[in-house]
């Protein structure tokens, strides 16, 4: 170390130092100057010194102009660093020229700061606490002014103990007292009884002997309510005392208590009406129920509006007006009356009855028999009503004396008039749902539920092809001669029974219905949701179907029998035209199974090959052959008998069915001599 070096070490006594070379690399660092560095690890000799202190980055023109003497030295303040465990750590950098023989560079001295930060902190941090406490003298010297300059407002002045010592002429106009009567009694008495315990007068302590702007429920001489804003503060009369801590327990007589006081009524009801009415708002917006909306609508208004207590009436069919609620909020309501909550009013008689006889809103403050709040000295009701009928009736009930309050009715009206729109809303909107709902499940009836749902959404023709259905005709034979026996009404009746029964099959085996006409039924599966196992569910449906009939003649002892026709292929299905909606098929495979079951045979399945190939594997089969079919030619067709068993891989008969006179007998044994007959006409003329 040079001799210029020690002399500066001497100058700067309890300084770390470092000295770097012209490129700022590390030449000589002191012992203690680790806890300095950014990066401990990079304070080494031989390494970049901004890597150590990366303050500085972007000083290197400085560094260069004291080096070279342009100045005496470079100075960084108040450079920060966290250390082990939080601890906040402060310096100042020194950077000054260091020249030996064939060396130039920096020697850089590290002073420590950290107690002289702290103690800037300290002063600073106290100077702005001092700001504060100017502020709060400020203010506190704002609401001095701002009492002397209320003193238009009521000034009480009581002791300590509350009793009242000076009051000025305003508080005695809006109480109603004179100055006499109120001197050395206790301020609570000018407080609703429910506000009193604000009111107690306590030992001065500091926090609990001042308000700003509290609001009270207060009571005039005559038993009105006001609302009072009132301030308090503490005023200390020992003025000897002044400056010392504040007295307690027996020198508590040395304080005294101001009160300034604002009516603020009028305020206070404005807000208490448009709180009354937003809540309302509210709670019809939610929609709850009639019955809901109602009782909670009543404890809205009579809580927001400082009433006591409420009825509320409904007129029910008859007509009548009962009381269907009762709410109570301070005094308890009558025991024998809440008992019995379900009371008639007369019509004109008794408040409820006459708002309910004139339809207008009306103020009682005397005169109650059997009140629903025991001390009650007035009340308002008005109306529920929309289109001039009443609906029914509110009543608001107070136990103090109550003022006639033109804006409170105007309120009132227009409440009553919002709930009697929304009571018939309600009413209007269920009748509809209703109806809509009657009118959804005749749509589901009348059409597929997807058709329906697509009509409902749609004006457009709703028509869609399905390349793979299966369209089953059945037709009731015997029914023309059955006709013939019975009247309409009885016809129609056995035919309901039928086509019902049908219809549950149709539901079970998830088909869908298309139409009957006359004593003829048309079912289809595959569409409009698509399935693959069609075939297979029309003809489960179709032995069903034979069934159905069996049990129906055993049941009611008659000989009708059923001739079923089935066919396969694409069709088109859909709705068409602006009226009496109607879901039907058009294409050829529609014709082609209304000529399988005008071909068939009564008390058979006559399925066309198409079908066939679909369901050979699952189900028993009679050839017919081949016959000659109306608009078709030649066709293959079968007879479906049964469903196979379990295990059973048999084949249709090899043999074919001969439309003779004793096969029809073996298929209608229990066909009459005349159904038999004229079968086998149709038969033979189908041949010729």
């Amino acid at each position: 170390m040079n001799q210029i070096l020690n002399k500066l070490l001497l100058l700067l006594r309890q300084m770390e130092y470092l000295v770097t070379d012209r490129n700022l690399t590390i030449v000589e660092i002191s012992d203690g100057l680790e806890r300095f560095a950014d990066v401990p690890e990079d304070l080494a000799v031989g390494e970049d010194v901004r890597q150590a202190f990366p303050e500085l980055y972007g000083m290197e023109d400085i560094l260069e102009d004291v080096l070279a003497g342009n100045q005496d030295r470079f100075e960084l303040k108040g450079i920060g660093r966290v250390g082990e465990g939080g601890a906040h750590l402060y310096f100042d950098l020194h950077a000054i020229a260091h020249h030996e023989q064939n060396f130039d560079g920096w020697l850089l001295g590290i002073e420590e700061v950290t107690d002289k930060m702290a103690l800037e902190q300290t002063l600073v941090q106290a100077s702005n606490e001092m700001e504060l406490l100017v502020l709060a003298l400020n203010k506190a010297k704002d609401y001095i002014d701002k009492i002397i300059t209320s003193m238009a407002d009521a000034l009480i002045v009581t002791t300590a103990e509350g009793k009242i010592k000076t009051i000025n002429k305003a508080a005695q106009n809006l109480f109603g007292y004179e100055a006499a009567e109120l001197i050395g009694m206790p301020i609570a008495v000018l407080v609703a009884p429910s506000e009193r315990h604000r009111m107690l007068p306590t030992v001065p302590q500091s926090g609990d002997e001042e308000w700003n702007g509290a609001d009270m429920l207060c009571q005039t001489k005559g038993g009105c309510r006001l609302t009072v804003s009132f301030s308090r503060s503490l005023l200390e009369t020992d003025i000897e005392g002044a400056g010392r801590e504040r007295a307690t327990g027996a020198e508590k007589s040395a304080w005294d208590f101001v009160y300034i006081g604002r009516d603020v009524t009028a305020q206070k009801r404005r807000y208490q009406r448009q709180a009354a009415q937003n809540t309302v708002n509210r709670i019809l917006s939610e929609g709850p129920e009639v019955g809901e909306a109602l009782v909670r609508t009543l404890a809205a208004i009579a809580e927001n509006t400082g009433w006591d207590g409420g009825e509320l009436w409904m007129v029910e069919p008859g007509p009548r007006l009962r009381r269907v609620d009762i709410w109570p909020k301070i005094t308890p309501v009558n025991t024998d009356r809440r008992a019995k909550p379900f009371t008639l009013a007369v019509f004109g008689e008794g408040l409820a009855g006459r708002v309910w006889a004139t339809g207008e809103p009306q103020w009682q403050l005397d005169g109650f028999e059997s009140p629903p709040v025991v001390g009650m000295r007035g009340a308002l009701a008005f109306p529920i009503q929309s289109g001039g009928e009443v609906l029914g009736v509110i009543v608001l009930c107070s136990v103090g004396v109550v003022e006639v309050d033109e804006d409170l009715l105007s309120t009132a009206a227009a409440i009553g008039n919002q709930l009697g729109q929304f009571i018939q809303r309600q009413r209007a909107e269920k009748a509809l749902l209703l109806e809509q709902k009657k009118t959804e499940r005749l749509l589901v009836n009348i059409l597929p539920e997807q058709i329906a749902s697509r009509l409902k959404q749609e004006s457009a023709i709703i028509a869609e092809s399905f390349n793979d259905v299966t369209v089953l005709f059945a037709d009731i034979v015997g029914f023309t001669q059955m006709a013939a026996c019975l009247n309409p009404i009885e016809l129609v009746e056995i035919l309901n029974k039928i086509f019902s029964q049908f219809d549950r099959l149709t539901e079970k085996h998830g088909l869908e219905k298309i139409k009957t006409i006359g004593d003829a039924y048309m079912v289809v599966g595959g569409l409009p949701v698509p399935r693959d196992d069609h075939a297979q569910a029309i003809a489960q449906m179709a032995l069903d179907m034979q069934t159905s009939i069996a049990e129906f003649n055993a049941k009611y002892h008659k000989t009708l029998s059923i001739r079923i026709g089935i066919h396969s292929g694409p069709v088109v299905a859909g709705v068409i035209g602006i009226k009496k909606f109607i879901y039907d098929l058009w294409g050829d495979t529609v014709n082609t199974a209304s000529r399988m079951e005008s071909h068939g045979l009564a008390g058979t399945i006559h399925i066309s090959s198409a079908t066939y190939e679909l369901i050979k594997s699952e189900f028993l089969f009679e050839k017919r052959g081949a016959i000659q079919v109306k608009g078709k030619g030649e066709m293959r067709t079968y007879f479906l008998t049964g469903k196979k068993k379990l295990g059973d891989s048999s084949d249709e008969s090899d043999s074919e069915f001969v439309a003779h006179s004793g096969d029809v007998r073996r298929k209608e044994s229990s066909q009459s001599t005349l159904d038999a007959t004229r079968r086998l006409v149709e038969i033979i003329e189908d041949k010729l």
